[in-house]
């Protein structure tokens, strides 16, 4: 029943108005809706006082009201106002509601013709009925917005000038970091650089983010709800609310985990790499142009964090895959008709394909028998007496390597000495160009000395007793880093399926439409 008209037209809705309640805090970083729940504690008070009925509670969590997020619960309170559900608004206050002017003005169309009051609980009503209330509301919502303008103007100064002095500008602890943002935490920093290395080796963000909880090495944020669990838990409040019953208590918090996505986002941080930035972009000097250098000290120094963000931008197209695995050839396998690489080729009749990147109508196969015949070739391979000889490290016996080190950090010094005599004027660029070419060279002869580091896939297989066992431990990652190190795989078209296998009921793969090349005969 609509009593909206019972007591006259600017009256206050009368005992058994249909209520809703909105709440919305912008930050809750917690995800606990503590904010909104104190909100809704004291709108629900508000409404039995009046003798109304709640009939809706709408909450946006975690949401601001000025940056023009989506707000699903202010939407929906839009919708029930046009299609005549409620006969008042209840809010904790106005700002809860709109910050924005524009964002007034739509909801003053809304509310006007159907002659809906907002009540506020600690701002009094806002009548949008009348001229004067509109006024009122207008008004106040000039400040809002005047005052949230401000505020922003005040923090993005803050955080230039903090970026510009080194700094980092956030609350919450860096995976590799203490909390003091600076100190390093060495057990987290060291699986950081190891799955560096991964990645470069051509490893997957899945497999990292498995060693990393299995490791015990969770997301500095720690407990936390689901999306879906929040999500859920709003819906029972808002029955219980109708019902007039108890609210219901948040779901318990889990552990934060690894995923590949979150491993991805956290290897593609500036921060780890002690690079300055200011709303995306690397924080420079305003007087020489160099940049900002940091106040804390880099996990991966510069030229892997760069090596990183190809290989990253490289690996994109694998988040098609829900398990963010690799096939064991995506990338490595060659094409026979065009020598380029093949990728993965999607799922036909439930089961994963090749297919050549360059052109798909040059190879397209089935990956499970391809796989299996690789796999069991190259640990028939490895089972050869003389064959892991090709994965040995090199031995550099007449090397002092601590003297090559210390040649190379004096080198490392000298170039940012002659950078910065550039930067004052000192050395002309010519002087610098000649420089860097001849220091690059001594480096490369330096670094030629040292030995090549074992991967600890590389050490496993040295160090088994049972190849075959020894491969069946591996990963999908540590297989391929074999395989690469090993031979060149090419995959043949073979223009029907009665040529790409022995029998292809029994998908038995014909071996001459597999080409493997070995490093070492």
């Amino acid at each position: 029943m609509n009593h909206r008209h019972l007591d006259g037209e600017h009256s206050e809705p009368p005992k058994g108005a249909r209520a809703v309640i909105y709440t919305r805090i912008s930050k809750d970083v917690a995800r606990t809706g503590a904010g909104v729940r104190r909100q809704l504690a004291d709108c629900r008070q508000f409404v039995e006082e009046k003798g109304w009925k709640v009939v809706k509670v709408l909450t946006d969590n975690d949401t601001s009201a000025f940056s023009g997020t989506p707000r699903p619960g202010y939407e929906e309170l839009l919708r029930g106002i046009q299609e005549d559900r409620y006969d008042v608004i209840v809010c904790w206050h106005t700002d809860r509601l709109y910050r924005r002017v524009r964002d007034l003005e739509a909801f003053i169309d809304i509310c006007q013709p159907r002659k809906v009051p907002t009540y506020a609980v600690k701002a009094g009503a806002l009548d949008l009925r009348t001229p004067s209330g509109r006024m009122s509301a207008r008004v106040t919502g000039a400040v809002a917005q005047y005052e949230a303008e401000q505020k922003g103007l005040r923090h993005r100064a803050a955080n230039r000038q903090r970026a510009l002095d080194g700094y980092i500008h956030t609350t919450r602890r860096c995976f590799g970091y203490e909390t003091d943002g600076v100190t390093i935490r060495e057990e987290e920093a060291k699986a950081i650089r190891e799955g560096a290395e991964t990645l470069l080796r051509d490893g997957s963000l899945n497999s990292i983010a498995k060693r990393w909880n299995a490791a015990g090495l969770l997301p500095p944020q720690g407990k936390r709800r689901t999306k879906a669990e929040l999500e859920a838990h709003a819906e029972a409040v808002e029955e219980a609310v109708a019902r007039g019953e108890e609210l219901p208590p948040l779901p318990p918090l889990k552990p934060s985990q690894w995923s590949s996505d979150t491993v991805r986002t956290h290897y593609r941080s500036h921060r780890i790499a002690a690079i300055v930035t200011h709303q995306g972009k690397e924080v420079r000097d305003p007087k020489t142009g160099e940049p900002v250098k940091a106040k804390w000290p880099p996990i991966l120094k510069k030229k892997v964090w760069d090596a990183v963000q190809v290989k990253l931008a490289e690996n994109a197209e694998l988040r098609r895959f829900p398990s963010g695995e690799r096939q064991l050839l995506s990338g490595i396998a060659l094409c026979d008709a065009c020598k380029g690489p093949m990728m993965s080729g999607g799922t036909r009749n439930g089961r994963r394909r090749y297919r050549c990147r360059q052109n798909g109508s040059h190879v397209y196969r089935e990956s499970a028998p391809i796989d299996d015949l690789v796999e069991r070739t190259v640990v028939a391979y490895l089972a050869r007496p003389d064959a892991l000889t090709l994965l040995a490290p090199v031995e550099t016996p007449d090397v002092d390597v601590q003297a090559v080190q210390r040649e190379l950090a004096t080198l490392e010094s000298e170039a940012i000495e002659m950078a910065e005599a550039h930067a004052q004027g000192h050395v002309t660029l010519a002087q610098l160009i000649a420089f860097n070419r001849r220091s690059e060279d001594r480096r490369a002869v330096l670094a030629a000395k040292l030995p090549v580091p074992t991967s600890p896939v590389v050490r496993q297989m040295l160090e088994a007793d049972d190849m075959h066992a020894a491969w069946e431990a591996l990963d999908q990652d540590g297989k391929r880093t074999l395989i690469n190190a090993l031979c060149t795989v090419e995959l043949v078209s073979p223009g029907t399926k009665e040529n790409a296998y022995l029998d292809w009921r029994r998908r038995i793969i014909n071996p001459d439409t597999v080409k493997i090349t070995w490093q070492m005969p």
